[in-house]
């Protein structure tokens, strides 16, 4: 066996990782940058190449291409460039046959015929039939076949004059077999050339005979002694070349033709090829310790981002060890804390809506509120609707900024001053007065937000590394896409995403409440264990106004309104609280809480999703009545100063 050659690599393959936004970006931005790089509505998952060195100095090529079309394709461009300049191409004939789903050929080959090229062929269109044309000018042949998609086997057979470059000493063959225009990756490519061997010649790897890949790598170049040369590469991207270079004895070319066919027949060249491909060589020996450098770089840069990662998350990250150890709490997290402010603490500091629904569950529990499920009269007073009423008590005040300010949006701007609210009505105001409403809710949330911060629940230190953290990620995703597109290496993805996923997972982590915010985060959660587990553990839900109504709004933060309910549910199957506060706290509970499902006008949801979900529609209809309004307004001002310009 003659020994065998690596093909050298010159090209990257493309590799898009999506991980993060600049990430994204950053790969989209190199990959779109790329030669020949398209969107393909096909794959090659074979490619076979048979050429003949002629004793004239050309080439006779057979190429076999496995195709899977998408549905709808309807032809294939196929690009013979990577030739001498010299060259002329006849094509001899293109034949098709249909693959079944294993690969192999299902039929016998159709013969193509050919057809004159149009110039529009090049963007869309052909013939309307299974054909061929050749396009001289770009070297192309375009092929046409129906449009139902599947798989196809599609031959080439062509002769190229002058592919082989005669001089004194050799003959030269340098062809990109495989052209970077193709818009998938050929897989399986296996290529043999066959010399013009001499009845009385020999072969000498390495001597007389001596070949070269330039290409991607994992390639293998065989030269056997019967004067073939064997090529096989697993995979060559899109956006990549395979070349075959082969130099050989002049004298086999017995047959070459006189004149200026070839202008080079009197120079020497094997050693300028020596000199080039060691250059080359030199040359992939420089990029390979460069890659390795950049590879060695961006472990080192992702170990010390990680170090940096762990080293903050364990000094600013950690949550501190609260005191409390319980697993139940059957009370409000901290007595005197506005249930909207535990809100934000439990979320971390991010605005909701649900802030503002627990702040109305809050103001029915102390009394200020009184909600009932009744018939709201619409358009025509005939046809009811039936919806929740909020309705004030007057002689029930509140001194807390938040909840004078919530009824103040409820009923001195959504009610226009009444004493009495149906939620319907909420949707109804953001449609009229879209302004007011987003207006009304930021100011409410800035306020919320102000209580928020006084209360210093969360560390400012943790904040700061947190963003820090996300910037070393964004600077370490980046680095590895600069490291990809100087070496061509994937390996540094695989940094990239093991620890710029570690940093953002860390960072998101350094934030942390102090010593009191997690002592009454703890408290939170026993309390959401102890709702969720109340159907089974048994435990009797209270009747106390303060007891079944205050925690009213914490179930709904929580997200433990449906346990919740089962076991009211129970407790409202044993005999009621007759009278009182205890009645109307549970009649309250069971208002906002619980699903409907006997009323006269079908099932009904709890009263907080309810609220909840009108005032997202409600807000999503004011933003989205703003957002039309400003656009018609910049619309009528562009067309206003183009006025004016006619006028002038």
């Amino acid at each position: 066996m003659a020994p065998t050659r690596p093909v050298s690599q010159n090209l990257r393959v493309p590799v898009v990782v999506l991980f993060a936004a600049c990430l994204a970006i950053a790969a989209s931005i190199v990959a779109f940058a790329q030669p020949g790089k398209a969107f393909a509505d096909y794959s090659i998952s074979k490619v076979s190449i048979s050429a003949q060195v002629e004793t004239d100095g050309s080439l006779h090529v057979v190429e076999q291409r496995t195709f899977k079309f998408d549905e709808g394709t309807s032809s294939i461009q196929w690009s013979l460039g990577g030739l001498p300049s010299n060259t002329g191409i006849e094509i001899n004939s293109v034949r098709m046959a249909p693959v079944g789903s294993d690969g192999q050929m299902a039929g016998y080959p159709q013969v193509l015929k050919s057809v004159p090229f149009v110039l529009q062929w090049r963007d869309s269109g052909g013939p309307g039939s299974d054909s061929y044309s050749y396009d001289r000018t770009w070297n192309n042949v375009h092929v046409f076949f129906g449009a139902e998609g599947g798989g196809r086997l599609i031959e080439l057979d062509c002769t190229v004059e002058n592919g082989v470059t005669a001089y004194a000493d050799v003959g030269e063959v340098r062809w990109r077999f495989v052209g970077d225009s193709w818009a998938a990756a050929s897989e399986n490519v296996t290529m043999s050339l066959a010399l013009p061997l001499p009845s009385q010649a020999a072969v000498d790897p390495g001597d007389n005979v001596r070949a070269w890949g330039h290409g991607p790598s994992g390639g293998t170049v065989e030269v056997n002694e019967d004067g073939s040369i064997v090529y096989a590469i697993p995979n060559v991207g899109e956006g990549e070349y395979a070349e075959a270079h082969v130099v050989f004895p002049s004298d086999w070319l017995v047959n070459l033709p006189s004149g200026d066919a070839q202008p080079h027949r009197t120079e020497m060249r094997l050693s300028s090829v020596l000199s080039e491909e060691g250059a080359w060589v030199d040359q992939a020996s420089r990029s390979h310790m460069l890659s390795l450098a950049l590879i060695a770089g961006c472990a080192l840069l992702c170990a010390a981002a990680l170090g940096v990662g762990l080293w903050a998350y364990f000094r600013y990250g950690r949550e501190y060890e609260p005191r409390f150890k319980d697993d139940y709490w059957n009370d409000e997290p901290e007595r005197g804390t506005h249930p909207a402010v535990i809100g934000r603490l439990w979320r971390w500091d991010r605005r909701s809506d649900d802030d503002f629904v627990a702040t109305v569950m809050h103001l029915d529990a102390i009394g200020a509120l009184d909600i009932r499920l009744g018939e709201r009269p619409g358009a025509d007073a005939s046809n009811p609707d039936e919806d929740y009423l909020l309705t004030r008590v007057p002689d029930v005040g509140t001194s807390d900024p938040l909840d004078r300010q919530a009824l103040e949006l409820l009923f001195g701007k959504i009610a226009g001053g009444a004493g009495a609210l149906w939620f319907g009505q909420i949707g109804e105001f953001g449609k009229k007065h879209p302004q007011e409403l987003v207006d009304a809710m930021d100011s409410w949330q800035m306020l919320l937000s102000e209580k928020t911060k006084a209360r210093s629940f969360f560390e400012k230190k943790g904040a700061q590394w947190k963003i820090r953290l996300f910037v070393l990620a964004g600077v370490v995703v980046l680095a590895t896409v600069a490291a990809w597109t100087i070496s061509g290496s994937t390996v540094p993805f695989v940094f990239a995403l093991a620890s710029g996923a570690g940093l953002l997972f860390l960072g998101a982590r350094c934030e942390r409440r102090t010593s009191e915010g997690n002592e009454i985060c703890a408290k939170c959660k026993a309390l959401r264990n102890w709702l969720c587990d109340l159907p089974e553990s048994g435990a009797t839900l209270p009747v106390q106004k303060r007891s079944i109504g205050v925690l009213s709004p914490y179930a709904f933060l929580f997200g433990a309104m449906d346990a919740a309910l089962v076991a009211l549910n129970d407790r409202l199957g044993e005999e009621p609280v007759a009278s009182g506060e205890g009645a109307r706290a549970e009649r309250s509970w069971a208002l906002w809480c619980m699903s409907r499902e006997d009323t006269s006008f079908g099932p009904r949801n709890p009263a907080a999703e309810v609220m909840r979900a009108a005032f997202d529609k409600a807000l999503d209809d004011a933003h989205g009545a703003l957002s039309a309004g400003k656009v018609a307004s910049d619309a009528q001002g562009d067309e206003g100063s183009s006025m004016g310009e006619r006028a002038r």
